[in-house]
């Protein structure tokens, strides 16, 4: 299921860091001081990778989605 925006700011810090999902590789990563980060996880050369696209909400959840995409056709 997709991410929303309101999923995305309703979500409060724990005491662990929290990954929601958007797909594709794609999540957003709340650490325990609230801090949130767009990171997407992708395959190169057989090793496991993630990229970092910055905090949110200077990222918006659809410039993620646009960078997410720019990454992959970059991969294949």
């Amino acid at each position: 299921m997709a991410l929303t925006d309101a999923q995305c700011r309703a979500t409060k810090p724990t005491d662990t860091t929290q990954k929601i999902s958007d797909g594709g590789g794609l999540h957003l990563q709340i650490t325990r001081t609230g801090t949130r980060v767009w990171l997407c996880a992708y395959r190169w050369e057989g090793k496991q990778r993630t990229a970092n696209f910055g905090q949110y909400p200077t990222v918006s959840l659809a410039r993620a989605r646009v960078m997410r995409s720019e990454l992959k056709l970059k991969l294949s």
